[in-house]
């Protein structure tokens, strides 16, 4: 198996700009691998052999970079999920700073008017904020896996 087949296969489900990382770094290794080898006495051929063989399986490495890093069909997944977070988001906004809003303004009549227990209504103020939270951590999971925004 050539370098450039191992990295094919190592490399094929990830986005672009990953893989092209994942490259760099493979090959960087590779080349250190058979500077090492040719050094012990070995013919480039053989150094080249032995270095590739160093790296192991592409497909388990594969398994292990698409766990590090954003893959194909993330991406596309996270392409259509775009809107739909952003709007789950921007529609929680208003709920969340009106909740703050009459909790700090009007605590005891909101309480009288909608004929709760004070501790009910923390419950719900604290139900509408959790929300509003995973709504932001799953926001920013997917910024953190892509890189930027969003998407």
């Amino acid at each position: 198996m050539t370098l450039e087949q191992w990295l094919y296969t190592a490399t094929q489900n990830l986005v672009p700009k990953a893989a092209q990382k994942v490259r760099e770094d493979i090959e960087f290794h590779v080349e250190t691998a058979m500077r090492r080898y040719q050094i012990e006495g070995k013919s480039e051929l053989e150094a080249t052999e032995f270095a590739i063989r160093d790296l192991g399986y592409p497909k388990v490495a594969a398994r292990g970079f698409e766990k590090t890093y954003l893959t194909k069909s993330e991406l596309n997944l996270l392409a259509s999920d775009q809107e739909t977070i952003a709007n789950k988001i921007w529609l929680s906004i208003p709920w969340f700073v009106a909740f703050i809003y009459v909790t700090i303004t009007n605590f005891s009549h909101s309480v009288e008017f909608w004929n709760l227990q004070p501790w009910q209504f923390s419950v719900f103020t604290f139900i509408i904020t959790i929300q509003f939270l995973i709504n932001g951590i799953i926001a920013r999971k997917y910024s953190l896996k892509t890189g930027s925004g969003l998407i």
